[in-house]
């Protein structure tokens, strides 16, 4: 009988157990679904800012390939999200700001092309400015010079 008895105590004590595990996969579970939920809004509403936005809204991943592309962007530069998706920015014609050099300023004949050469063959080139002050300020000057270019502004 003593047997039995030391059966059940731990019966009981491994049920006890499992039970604390179900609770706690209960309350992960529970705090995975919250997460997911602001997740979910969080997505919504950049989803809206971004559609929204009047301005070309364009990400661009550590290897200069386009990974974002608002309906703004659609209109401005004229390429659907499909086309510009795994584009390089400068070579689509995007001046594209850089907050750190790549790694390609090692060659002066690279650098140059990167930095100047490729403004005349693509329309476009890399700005490399890690003070975003003045890398907004490069960028406003960029957009101005173009507005008037185009007539849009005296």
């Amino acid at each position: 009988m003593g047997n039995q008895s030391k059966k059940e105590q731990d019966a009981i004590k491994e049920l006890a157990l499992l039970r604390q595990q179900i609770a706690r996969l209960e309350s992960f579970d529970s705090n995975r679904k919250r997460t997911e939920e602001k997740l979910r809004e969080s997505e919504e509403k950049y989803k809206t800012i971004t559609d929204a936005a009047t301005a070309a809204i364009v990400m661009i991943d550590g290897r200069r390939k386009i990974v974002f592309w608002n309906p703004a962007a659609e209109r401005i530069f004229g390429y659907s999200v499909d086309e510009a998706i795994g584009m390089y920015a400068v070579a689509s014609g995007i001046y594209t700001h850089l907050g750190l050099p790549p790694n390609i300023l090692g060659s002066k004949i690279v650098t140059d092309l990167a930095l100047n050469g490729l403004e005349g063959l693509v329309g476009a080139s890399f700005v490399v400015e890690p003070d975003p002050i003045k890398a907004a300020e490069l960028l406003d000057n960029r957009i101005k010079t173009k507005r008037q270019a185009l007539g849009l502004e005296p």
